[in-house]
């Protein structure tokens, strides 16, 4: 299954960028999440990097999958009622912030 996000929402004067990263809304494959059973699995690692980093980080934030960081999730929101789990994310590489303002970047995965 492939995740994909529209970023909703750009902060220019704290470098965040915000959306819903998972939801029940069928992908362009059919596919439909499974909020219920993924939000422990969603839990588990935000909370193992939360502790890991004394709570600067709740989860990494990657360039297109690789290896390069770009910057740390700040919140990790669960909407039960919703079946979606929404996320802000500081972009802290000069480079990736310049390629989100310049609208290279349009979603999160």
């Amino acid at each position: 299954m492939q995740l994909f996000a529209r970023i909703t929402k750009v902060d220019e004067a704290a470098r965040t960028v915000e959306g819903v990263i998972a939801d029940e809304t069928p992908d362009k494959s059919g596919e439909i999440f499974d909020y219920a059973k993924s939000k422990p699995h969603f839990l588990a690692w935000s909370e193992g990097i939360a502790k890991a980093t004394e709570g600067k980080n709740l989860g990494n934030v990657r360039v297109m999958h690789g290896n390069t960081v770009a910057g740390v999730t700040k919140e990790l929101n669960f909407d039960d009622a919703a079946k979606a789990i929404a996320v802000k994310a500081h972009i802290a590489d000069d480079n990736e912030w310049n390629k989100t303002l310049a609208g290279c970047y349009t979603g999160i995965s």
